[in-house]
């Protein structure tokens, strides 16, 4: 008889496979009614994940345990909306959509079922992720709290878009990304050439420093120093933060011609700060960001910016846990890095430097 999947309770609900995944794992942003009824549904059908059942078939078997579930991680800080909500708050971000869609239509493909879990500091994971019983781990975002002593060491593990003890990662090709886009400043004309964003520091984690360095390394090649003057670092995802950055660089060194951004965000922060000390973009000044996610938002002007296949990086995610699932971890000694290439996505935040 064949096995009843998510799949099967969402044709029969109605309702989309993820949100059938979200109710089983008990997720909190689910609904009660949402999540009471996809379990009865569930036990009404017949599904059911006998974990102890199936270790025991398959050490008679003498095959590699396959639990036909990957677990998706989620750190608290992205995903912080009340509960009672519908599902995944990080769905509706423009960035980590793209990875999700990637994730599920691979996963529905291969008939995988994907086991969501958000990381709280003071809330464990679910016992089936502690005790390995999944095929692999996903983690979506920077997970620093989650010991990679244990549960990232029993299973296949990869991050997306961060460098995460005992998993392998999957990102864009930060450095040369950031490489392209001064080039591209520098094709147009611009020489004095600033950078607002995460800087080089000991203790900071490499994928925040590879943009920068990419910047450091394209200037360099055209024989080009950065003033210290001319680097304005930040911490803080916001655009509100960013727009005070960006006046603070450009009364300091109002000599430049164009910013580099270290994402679309404080990119549009810089764009309302120029215009707040009297530079209009790209009129007076240049701004290009990196994810090129601004025209998502409706800013106007759209940011030139680097691109890359978020939804391709959620497939290739999938598809390396499928490959070595039934397999431990190899741990921090084992672990691989796989790039994704960069493009340069032109819009209109871009301009020859002023003669």
């Amino acid at each position: 008889m064949r096995r009843i999947t998510q799949k099967d309770i969402a044709q029969r609900l109605n309702i989309s496979r993820p949100l059938v995944s979200l109710a089983l794992s008990g997720f909190p942003h689910v609904s009660q009614v949402t999540r009471e009824l996809v379990r009865k549904t569930a036990d009404e059908m017949g599904y059911f994940v006998d974990i102890a059942a199936r270790k025991l078939a398959v050490r008679r078997s003498g095959r590699n345990e396959i639990e036909n579930i990957i677990a998706v991680i989620v750190p608290a800080f992205l995903d912080s909306s009340e509960q009672g909500g519908s599902g995944l708050k990080i769905r509706n971000q423009p960035y980590f959509a793209a990875y999700i869609n990637g994730i599920e239509e691979t996963a529905e493909r291969h008939g995988i079922d994907i086991l969501y879990s958000i990381l709280r500091r003071k809330v464990s994971l679910p016992r089936i992720v502690l005790n390995g019983d999944i095929d692999g781990i996903i983690l979506l975002g920077e997970c620093s709290q989650l010991s990679a002593g244990t549960t990232l060491m029993r299973v296949p593990s990869i991050s997306m878009g961060f460098e995460q003890s005992g998993a392998s990662w999957i990102m864009p090709d930060e450095e040369a990304g950031s490489r392209k886009v001064v080039t591209y400043l520098l094709r147009h004309g611009h020489r004095r050439i600033g950078y607002l964003g995460h800087h080089l520091q000991p203790g900071l984690s490499l994928n925040l420093q590879r943009r920068f360095a990419g910047y450091i390394s394209a200037l360099s090649t055209e024989g080009i120093s950065p003033s210290t003057e001319w680097i304005e670092t930040i911490w803080e995802q916001e655009v509100e933060k960013a727009r005070e950055a960006a006046v603070r660089l450009l009364v300091r060194a109002p000599e430049l011609t164009a910013i580099v951004c270290y994402n679309d965000f404080h990119a549009m922060g810089a764009v309302l700060g120029a215009r707040e000390v009297g530079r209009n973009c790209p009129k007076d000044i240049s701004i290009t960001g990196f994810d090129d996610l601004s025209s998502e938002y409706d800013f106007n002007p759209a940011i030139t910016s680097i691109s890359f296949d978020r939804n391709a990086m959620g497939r290739m995610a999938v598809d390396w846990v499928i490959e070595r699932r039934g397999t431990k971890s190899p741990g921090n000694n084992g672990k691989q890095r796989l790039m994704i290439n960069t493009d340069i996505a032109e819009h209109g935040s871009v301009s020859s430097a002023p003669v």
